[in-house]
């Protein structure tokens, strides 16, 4: 209701219709309302936002496809931003909202040339023109620490109960570039 509230009834159930069950009960109805014109504008949008606690939202819209949510959230690590937490919603139109929330390592993104590089890159990346792989592989050995014994284990858990409509999953690793 809240939703119809900010972007009238139609809308508000034509955006809803479009978008996963488990995309309403995530964010505010402003913000989806703001989503919504994203979404509908059909192409790269990339947009941050500081919180309160100085953390930082970074809000993707892209053409869906497969690896999107890898290849945003490698971009972002080559920037130094250290995410901890996102999610990633399709519409059904063919595009896809993808929310990063996380820390400015190195204070890269609190002004524009940085998030110019960010954006620049992730459309380099969609096109293929970016060896994001490779960029990736050499900042990991660059920062690799020594890791202690059993450091290499990595535990991933898939939850198909903790919620009706999303799948979560946990990922249990030493922290590295591009985790």
């Amino acid at each position: 209701d809240a939703l119809i509230d900010v972007i009238g009834r139609e809308e508000a159930e034509a955006f809803l219709d479009a978008m996963p069950p488990a995309y309403t009960a995530a964010f505010d109805p402003r913000i989806a309302a703001y989503h919504r014109r994203l979404l509908l504008a059909g192409r790269l949008a990339l947009e941050w936002s500081e919180g309160p606690d100085g953390r930082y939202e970074c809000t993707v819209v892209a053409p869906d496809r497969t690896g999107l949510l890898a290849m945003v959230a490698g971009v972002l690590a080559l920037a130094g931003f250290d995410i901890q937490a996102a999610a990633g919603d399709s519409h059904r139109d063919g595009m896809a909202l993808e929310v990063f929330t996380g820390v400015d390592r190195f204070g890269r993104l609190s002004d524009l040339p940085g998030r110019e590089w960010v954006h620049r890159a992730l459309e380099d990346a969609l096109t293929g023109a970016f060896a994001l792989d490779e960029r990736l592989r050499e900042r990991a050995d660059r920062y690799r620490r020594p890791t202690a014994p059993g450091g290499d284990d990595v535990e991933v858990l898939v939850d198909l109960e903790a919620s009706d409509f999303a799948t979560v999953v946990e990922v249990h690793a030493s922290d590295e570039v591009g985790l």
